[in-house]
């Protein structure tokens, strides 16, 4: 069956069958100028029937409903106290830890100048946490100050040689 030409209006059928309603007069007249179209609804049309022919379900009992509805709110409610108590396990320590480590950076800054670290500096420990950045910024970065130091220095202790050595 080549149906592509056609989806939109195949669409309209299918919908029209899935809600049970009439089909609008302008499909009826397009499925009525198209053999693909009018196969496609008369196979549909035809399954149609067969399902609502079926036999049918018992009717559930009233209670059936209000206890599926109880058990599903039950399991919401557990899920969501779960999820909270999951939650509330890593957020206290995390919290706790983020304070801890502000307390640390406040009162114990860093209390020696990492570039030159041959003539040691003491600053009396500040209580403000915007000095924290100002007096800590180099902390993470020494290992790679104290190498750009070192190298510097090679460099110009090479160049003095060189001058010396060559004429």
């Amino acid at each position: 069956m080549k149906i592509w030409p056609n989806i939109f209006a195949a669409f309209k059928i299918s919908a029209a069958h899935d809600d049970r309603e009439r089909l609008a007069p302008s499909l009826k007249a397009k499925i009525a100028r198209s053999p693909e179209l009018c196969s496609f609804e008369s196979a549909t049309s035809a399954m149609e029937r067969r399902l609502m022919s079926a036999a049918r379900r018992p009717k559930a009992p009233p209670q059936l409903h209000s206890s599926i509805m109880r058990a599903v709110r039950t399991s919401r409610c557990e899920a969501e106290s779960t999820r909270a108590r999951v939650r509330w396990t890593w957020e206290i320590p995390a919290a706790a830890a983020a304070i801890i480590v502000v307390l640390v950076l406040n009162f114990f800054p860093a209390t020696t100048d990492v570039t030159q670290p041959s003539a040691p500096i003491v600053t009396a420990p500040t209580f403000s946490v915007a000095s924290i950045a100002q007096q800590n910024v180099a902390e993470p970065l020494s290992p790679l100050l104290r190498e750009r130091d070192d190298l510097t220095r090679d460099l110009q202790q090479t160049a003095e040689f060189l001058t010396a050595t060559i004429p």
